[in-house]
């Protein structure tokens, strides 16, 4: 009898240690796995890190220089003021684009529509400066400007177009620009017309 239990004992302890092995394997592997998965997680929080602060350094050092370039800017004017009006103010009106760039940045997503008309001001005087006051441009706002607020540097863009592309120094054919704010369609107007440069005959509508 002591013969015919041996081999059940033997088969049993096998069993049980074979469960065992795979057990503690199978811990081991799952520990690794978790372990590794935590590195990972751990190098790519400290990468996040690492970018956001290259990010605000990188920002940083972008708004140092424009702040440096607008001082500049003023004291330039004032040195200049004595010498030429003209060249006083195409400074001062620089330093005022200058100055409405850094505005928006600080801004969410929007600016008012004030701003942006006053900032496509200070662009079409810095560029009749550049032409000798000789720019044909009716530049007219109709409605309510209060509270309205837009997506900033979307109308200066169209602006800029026109004098890029158009023949703005034209007597007989000038510049007509057109901006209604419907309170009723509680929508913005945008309407543009100029003769295009090298086409006599031809114009462009925006």
């Amino acid at each position: 009898m002591n013969g015919d239990a041996a081999p059940v004992m033997s088969v049993w302890n096998y069993s049980v240690l074979l469960i065992w092995i795979f057990i503690k394997y199978a811990l081991f592997g799952f520990s690794y796995y978790y372990a590794t998965q935590n590195i990972k997680h751990q190098k790519k929080l400290r990468s996040i890190e690492k970018e956001k602060h290259e990010a605000e350094y990188a920002f940083l050092r972008a708004q140092i220089n424009p702040h440096f370039l607008n001082n500049t800017l003023n004291f330039i004017y004032a040195k200049s003021l004595p010498l030429s009006a003209d060249l006083a103010t195409c400074i001062m009106t620089l330093s005022e684009i200058m100055q409405y760039s850094l505005e928006i940045d600080k801004d969410d997503r929007t600016t008012l529509l004030g701003d942006e008309i006053a900032h496509i001001k200070n662009v079409i005087s810095i560029n009749q400066l550049r032409f000798n006051n000789k720019l044909q441009l009716d530049f007219d706002i109709k409605g309510s400007l209060s509270n309205v607020r837009i997506i900033p540097l979307v109308l200066i863009t169209m602006v800029e177009n026109i004098l890029k592309h158009g023949d703005c120094t034209d007597r007989l054919n000038p510049v007509y620009i057109i901006l209604s704010v419907s309170e009723q369609d509680q929508a913005i107007y945008f309407h543009a017309s100029n003769k295009k440069k090298m086409a006599q005959k031809n114009y462009l509508a925006v």
